[in-house]
């Protein structure tokens, strides 16, 4: 299957939206309490979307098939410090919501889109000059565990219910970069 993956314009948050919540809604949303359902829909909104992307939160990608149909969406939130002039800092690289529309499960998709944000954090970490590798973390719902396992994620808690949204703490540890002694 032929797909390609780029950052997603603003203007096209709208469709990542609905894409994620009709994916969640198929798929994970089982043995979620109303409450629940209902934050998630908040944190995953259009507006959500474009104020995390806006201010350099994160980088949210999109995968589009034939004509550049939208099938999946994966965000990675990038580790910042004070000296990168944002008014905040990311504490932790961190991928989020990776979805990918249903009929397209099992053709390489969400990896690939899990791989894209692994390199830009890897990227990020290179930039700034950590030694000591880093790590990349994920809250995975309950039937991405295995999917997060393969991409050399380990579990680093139990399953969890926190403001009603059910996930698994997940982390990459990256390796150590290598000093060329000279």
């Amino acid at each position: 299957m032929d797909f390609y993956i780029r950052e997603l314009k603003h203007e096209e948050f709208e469709k990542a939206s609905a894409l994620i919540w009709k994916t969640f809604y198929a798929f994970d949303s089982a043995g979620y309490t109303m409450a629940g359902m209902e934050k998630f829909r908040d944190v995953t909104s259009t507006v959500s979307l474009q104020i995390n992307s806006f201010d350099g939160r994160m980088n949210v990608y999109g995968a589009f098939a034939e004509e550049d149909a939208l099938i999946g969406v994966c965000a990675v939130r990038i580790k910042t410090y004070p000296e990168d002039g944002k008014d905040f800092v990311n504490e932790k690289n961190h991928l989020t919501l990776l979805f990918v529309d249903g009929a397209y499960h099992k053709n390489g998709v969400g990896k690939a889109l899990a791989e894209k944000a692994v390199s830009d954090a890897k990227k990020a970490i290179a930039a700034h000059g950590e030694k000591d590798g880093g790590a990349i973390t994920v809250n995975s719902s309950d039937q991405a565990v295995g999917f997060y396992e393969k991409l050399g994620f380990v579990k680093t808690g139990e399953r969890r219910v926190e403001d009603g949204i059910i996930s698994t703490p997940m982390r990459l540890d990256l390796p150590p970069r290598i000093m060329r002694l000279e």
